[in-house]
């Protein structure tokens, strides 16, 4: 049996995760909007500072902004885990879930 001296930690895979879904993210945005008839570019948000950071993950051409919420055992247990406070400090203008 193989004992991994350094276990992956739990934050560390979320926040790798985190990076992959938003990226994914950004192409479900411009595919919502060609829908529609409109061409768009989404960016991560750039803003400097911790607070500035926390207030939304993507930022559009017309500046609407995006929060992207994922839960990595959603596929398996059926149940979708979204913290209420994420969505009470989130200053985006749509959520992308």
């Amino acid at each position: 049996m193989f004992n991994d001296p350094a276990p992956i930690d739990a934050f560390a895979l979320d926040k790798a995760a985190a990076a992959v879904y938003e990226g994914l993210a950004i192409r479900k945005i411009e595919a919502w909007y060609a829908a529609q008839g409109f061409r768009i570019h989404v960016r991560y948000n750039e803003a400097n500072g911790l607070e500035q950071k926390r207030a939304y993950d993507l930022i559009d051409t017309y500046g609407r902004t995006w929060e992207c919420k994922s839960d990595r055992k959603a596929g398996s247990t059926g149940n979708f885990f979204l913290e209420h406070l994420a969505l009470d400090h989130s200053q985006a203008d749509m959520f992308l879930i």
